[in-house]
């Protein structure tokens, strides 16, 4: 009986265990079927390169950073708006800040400008009388003169033959003393001296040769006449200019010139004279832009008793102003907004927890640029939370996922509308064609890291962009080209102007952005153009550039990181 009983224990504990086992057995591999299954759901991409995708963890082959998962986050219901990992944020040093306002913001304006001669303490001395230039005792430019100083000495028909009169009247002056003060009198208008004129009298003979004397002090700017030069009445000798007080001329930008005023204090320096700094206040702004550098004056007066600053000395001015009686304005920093096309566009931050956030793009209409920051006239309410670097790196997630971004504003992957301004001009499409293959030739030489020759592409480009403007073309076009072309001037001419590779390829930023936007907008050529985006560049905001070969040559780091970039869009 106890036998069966042990029998029966042992059998009921053997059926137990199989169904545990096959309980266990079956979970486990439900389980790891699932596990499986997620793990070839996660998709791998680069923080800086998000166009790099695989099934697999590894190394992104532009960059050599290590591949990210993409966030499981997103709300496919949510056809706007993109979500981003918290580590994806992490790695791609997304920071935001809150939008707020500030009453009359202060800006500090960096301005380079020159010594000029003060041009109402500039004086031409000429000769009076027809004659010939026998001597010259201010030979050279440069030498200071004395008013009442001899200059120069002159042989003249007309003064012997004045003298002639003046020595007849003075014996005729007891019975005719008019004819004496008539003879002074032209000789005076000849502007000889009494002195002179009473020395010719009291020699009674004539001369042949006269001296001439300075009718004012100052420094030699121009000598306009060599020894044997015939002269006419009013002819040029010298241009002379005091210099104990001069102007420093500035150069300021059509963008600039909102916040610079009458009455504004400004402090420079000059390169020739180190550990001193002058200050001033603008007295005068050029109305008038000049049509080929696109900047209008700045006049600052300057004693200059101790004759310190010298005309040509190169300045650098530094500019602190705000505008005039302004109300708080609503203003976000200069590396949260986007530029495409006709659009600004910044991303706001809508939500966000330990595994990631939300963004959201918003396009908004900004106002003038005060210092490091826009005021926005609309589209943006205070409190807002914006992206303030790393704006690229979600433009180019939300682009991958079909959202809303700076290169497709509908979701969806729905073109951008674009105002329909008519078929361009054959002359506009072959100034565009001249200006893209003098772009594309800039771009190959700051590729080869060859200063000179890009510096000289950037000259021949800013003579090309100003022809743009001036174009007969519909009032569309002509607004649109006005508004193009004066970015494509200020930034060739900064170009133009680098000192060495490194400026250039910094003003190739802000080009390469308006090139793009003619290109697309305009497209007279056969060729393709690629559209091409270094994330590296512009501080790791990134930077596009246009080429005709597929293959990418980075030409903001050139030999460094030749082939940092890939392709973002065809021009066809």
């Amino acid at each position: 009986m106890k036998m069966k009983i042990n029998l029966w224990w042992l059998v009921a504990a053997l059926a137990g265990g199989v169904f545990l086992g096959g309980l266990l057995f079956s979970g486990g591999e439900e389980n790891h079927t699932h596990e499986k299954e997620v793990a070839e759901s996660v998709t791998y991409t680069c923080s800086m390169h998000p166009q790099i995708r695989q099934n697999e963890p590894g190394q992104c082959p532009i960059c050599g950073m290590d591949l990210v998962p993409v966030s499981q986050l997103d709300n496919e219901s949510d056809t706007t708006a993109i979500q981003l990992s918290s580590s994806a944020m992490r790695l791609g040093n997304i920071r935001t800040t809150t939008v707020g306002y500030a009453g009359s913001p202060e800006e500090t304006l960096t301005l380079n400008g020159r010594v000029v001669p003060d041009e109402n303490m500039v004086r031409t001395q000429t000769s009076h009388v027809e004659g010939r230039i026998e001597r010259l005792f201010v030979a050279t430019v440069g030498e200071e003169v004395r008013k009442g100083q001899r200059i120069a000495t002159i042989y003249s028909p007309k003064l012997i033959a004045a003298q002639q009169e003046l020595l007849q009247a003075a014996d005729m002056q007891e019975s005719h003393p008019q004819l004496l003060e008539a003879a002074r009198e032209k000789l005076r208008s000849f502007r000889l001296t009494d002195n002179q004129i009473n020395q010719i009298i009291a020699s009674g003979t004539t001369t042949n040769n006269l001296d001439i004397y300075a009718e004012f002090s100052g420094t030699v700017l121009e000598k306009m006449v060599n020894v044997g030069d015939h002269l006419m009445e009013g002819s040029p000798i010298y241009l002379l200019a005091d210099l104990s007080r001069v102007w420093v001329q500035f150069d300021a930008y059509e963008s600039d010139l909102p916040v610079v005023n009458v009455g504004d204090e400004i402090s420079f320096t000059v390169s020739g004279i180190p550990g001193r700094q002058f200050q001033g206040e603008i007295s005068f702004i050029d109305p008038v832009v000049d049509p080929r550098t696109r900047v209008a004056h700045v006049r600052v007066v300057i004693p200059n008793e101790a004759a310190l600053l010298k005309p040509e000395m190169f300045v650098k001015g530094t500019l602190r102003t705000s505008e005039k009686d302004s109300e708080d304005r609503l203003l976000i920093p200069r590396t949260s907004v986007l530029w495409t096309g006709p659009r600004s566009i910044v991303y706001v931050r809508e939500s966000a927890d330990g595994e990631g956030a939300t963004f959201r793009m918003q396009e908004v209409v900004l106002g003038p640029v005060i210092g490091d920051y826009y005021v926005v006239e609309n589209g943006l309410a205070p409190g807002a939370d914006i992206v303030v670097n790393g704006t690229f790196t979600v433009d180019a997630a939300a682009q991958l996922a079909g959202k809303p971004s700076m290169m497709n504003v509908k979701a969806d992957g729905a073109e951008e509308s674009t105002e329909d301004y008519g078929e361009a001009s054959q002359q506009l499409k072959d100034i565009t064609a001249k200006i893209i293959r003098t772009y594309t030739s800039l771009k190959d030489y700051l590729v080869a890291s060859d200063y000179e020759n890009a510096r000289k592409q950037s000259e021949m480009l800013l003579e090309q962009t100003q022809s743009l403007a001036g174009l007969n073309v519909n009032e569309q076009w002509a607004s649109w080209l006005s508004e193009i072309s004066e970015k494509l001037e200020k930034e060739t001419s900064l170009a133009s102007n680098a000192g060495n590779v490194d400026e250039l390829r910094s003003a190739f930023i802000g080009l390469s952005e308006n090139m793009v936007r003619l290109s697309q907008r305009i497209t007279p050529l056969d060729e393709t153009l690629y559209v091409m985006r270094c994330p590296m560049a512009n501080n790791n905001q990134g930077a596009r550039w246009l080429s005709f070969e597929n293959e990418v040559r980075n030409p903001y780091y050139g030999d460094m990181m030749l082939t940092c970039g890939s392709v973002t869009e065809t021009i066809k």
